[in-house]
């Protein structure tokens, strides 16, 4: 590699980094591509718009950001940026920080190198992150080391035994804010003669008349199954800041043999609005076993 070409990369990843720090979304968006992506160990991808609107609206910021470049790698007009880096900011107004391993993939567009793809490792265990991190991306696909789901989702999964004795489908979903559950509601379909009434559907209904957006932005929807396309769009525009969830839409689709199949990270992911997805967790079986006392009989193929 040419010394040229090497110090025109570094200088993209020093704009890239002091875009950031500004907080300017058109600055940032200068130095990244349309299709650019963030990808964490935990969340996967997230989309540049959702990055950019979360840093436009003031929930995210950076005060520094720095990284040491490691590795540097070109074919073409792509190139691969390795190094450590660490930043310092807030989030919905408190503080964060960072120690990762960064993969920064660029792409030439004439003589100007712009960002397509990042790609996040943390350097620390998982154990010593900083707590605030939950409240940005879950640590685990099953959730986080920090906090222990299952008694939420327990709740959740009672609730859903208790929809069906109610003569409702077996789903049931809570609503906890700092460790308490401060809603609950469950499946309603049939007695309620609306085919919209979903556990999480009656939940946001629920949680909207109570609390507005901006509470409901610390809060946490637990629920026993994966929500729908239709309840994760409710939950996105709810404001809700986090969703979790014990058995997947697959492992329903696997039981019951119906339904849209569309995962809800599909759906949330395509926001402008972070919204943290867990899920399916360990206890997906237990969440499952309602489904399959349930689902046979009521489709006749018991």
């Amino acid at each position: 590699m040419s010394a040229a070409a090497l110090e025109a990369l570094e200088e993209a990843e020093r704009a890239f980094n002091a875009a950031m720090v500004s907080n300017d979304p058109a600055q940032i968006a200068a130095c990244i591509t349309q299709d650019w992506v963030l990808v964490t160990p935990e969340r996967g991808p997230i989309p540049a718009q959702a990055i950019l609107s979360a840093i436009g609206s003031g929930v995210l910021s950076h005060d520094t950001m720095t990284k040491t470049t490691h590795h540097v790698h070109l074919l073409g007009n792509v190139a691969t940026v390795t190094g450590r880096g660490q930043n310092t900011g807030m989030f919905r107004g408190e503080p964060i920080s960072a120690d990762e391993w960064i993969t920064d993939v660029y792409h030439r567009e004439g003589n100007r190198w712009r960002c397509v793809l990042t790609h996040l490792t943390p350097v620390c265990s998982p154990l010593e992150i900083a707590p605030i991190q939950d409240k940005i991306i879950p640590l685990l696909a099953g959730g986080t080391l920090m906090e222990n789901h299952e008694p939420f989702l327990r709740e959740a999964i009672a609730l859903s035994k208790s929809a069906l004795e109610n003569g409702g489908e077996p789903f049931g979903s809570v609503l906890v804010k700092d460790g308490e559950v401060i809603l609950r509601a469950e499946n309603s379909v049939f007695s309620g003669h609306d085919m919209t009434n979903h556990a999480e559907m009656n939940l946001v209904k629920l949680a909207a008349q109570h609390y507005d957006a901006a509470f409901l932005a610390d809060c946490t929807l637990y629920t026993s199954t994966e929500p729908c396309a239709m309840c994760s769009g409710a939950i996105y525009w709810s404001g809700i800041g986090r969703m979790v969830f014990a058995c997947s839409e697959t492992r329903l689709g696997e039981i019951a043999g119906i339904g849209l199949n569309v995962p809800s990270r599909a759906v949330l992911q395509t926001g402008a609005r972070i919204v943290t997805v867990v899920g399916p967790t360990n206890l997906e079986e237990e969440a499952a076993k309602v489904h399959q006392e349930f689902w046979p009989k009521h489709l006749g193929k018991a």
